[in-house]
């Protein structure tokens, strides 16, 4: 009896799993859902606010990355994996991403690193498992306007380029058409299904006789930002985006939050989660500061001369 106890204590550990050094069995698990690779500094910039609050990949924390290729139709499946790894908290961006996300998964927290107006939108509702930061609040098409219109003076007609799909965008061009309505800019607007649209939208703009193009962010278009700066510097038109992703991509200019440190600053909501702390009962973030990207090779090659005060205030200029 002795022998047939002893026989199955020793296999019971034989299948026990392999303890690595400094390894924490009860490691957190945390799935990070992305668009694409492109997007892993974000990965990058959110395991160092974890490890910064005490939580380090490989000993107390599993951070688990999955990508979506940019179909939101991928993102149940992806939930469905996560949660069957037993994932305690799921990290995301974006509006639609967030939305198809938070169909999928209702009991897993979620911590949506950055988008617009988590509440307005409707990722974030009493008592649901969503915490989100506020990458663009209302008085930010305001202040980007103004920044274009320094850039531009005499600016009295403005190409407004944003994805009809997604509702985030939607609210952000409402918001850049009433900010340009308050200062007499008229607007041309220019909604696009999604970023296979642009190219023919930007290369016909010379008949519209605008002064200037305001991009409005948006997921879809991120994969094509490259694109993006080459067909907008093509124009000849001073461009400005909301993201500072663009401007280093090759569009002249982006005023607002940077979503890299979006997604460190989200480390706070998941250390906080992981602690016990419920996504309901945690307040909408708030963006990172604003920082202004100005792409002086752009324009050169533009041609356009920028404002030397507005180069002597940017946070960073592209040379």
């Amino acid at each position: 009896m002795r022998r047939a106890a002893l026989v199955i204590l020793l296999a019971a550990a034989f299948l026990q799993p392999t303890r690595l050094a400094g390894q924490d069995l009860a490691a957190k698990h945390v799935g990070v859902v992305l668009s694409d690779s492109t997007r892993d500094p974000y990965l990058a910039a959110l395991r160092d606010g974890l490890r910064d609050r005490g939580w380090v990949q490989g000993q107390n924390l599993i951070l688990d990355a999955r990508y979506y290729q940019g179909q939101l139709e991928r993102i149940p499946e992806i939930a469905a994996e996560l949660s069957s790894l037993r994932a305690e908290v799921i990290v995301i961006g974006g509006v639609p991403p967030t939305l198809a996300l938070k169909q999928a998964e209702k009991r897993i927290p979620i911590v949506v690193a950055s988008a617009t107006d988590p509440a307005a939108t409707g990722l974030v509702t009493p008592g649901s498992n969503v915490a989100a930061f506020n990458v663009l609040p209302p008085e930010s098409a305001p202040k980007q306007l103004d920044m274009l219109r320094e850039a531009v003076p005499g600016l009295r007609r403005l190409a407004l380029l944003w994805n009809g799909s997604n509702p985030a965008s939607q609210l952000n061009s409402q918001r850049v058409r009433e900010a340009a309505q308050a200062v007499g800019i008229s607007v041309v607007p220019l909604q696009v299904p999604g970023p296979a649209q642009i190219e023919a939208v930007l290369m016909n703009l010379r008949r519209q006789n605008v002064h200037a193009i305001f991009l409005v962010a948006d997921p879809q278009f991120f994969s094509q930002r490259k694109r993006i700066g080459e067909l907008t510097t093509a124009t000849g038109l001073p461009t400005m985006c909301q993201e500072s992703d663009y401007a280093d991509a090759g569009s002249l200019m982006a005023y607002g939050a940077s979503v890299l440190e979006m997604f460190r600053q989200s480390a706070s909501y998941v250390d906080r989660i992981l602690k016990g702390a419920r996504p309901a009962d945690l307040p909408i973030g708030p963006p990172t500061p604003f920082e202004l990207v100005v792409n002086r090779r752009t324009a050169k090659a533009m041609n356009y001369a920028i404002p030397p005060a507005m180069l002597a205030r940017a946070n960073r200029v592209i040379n």
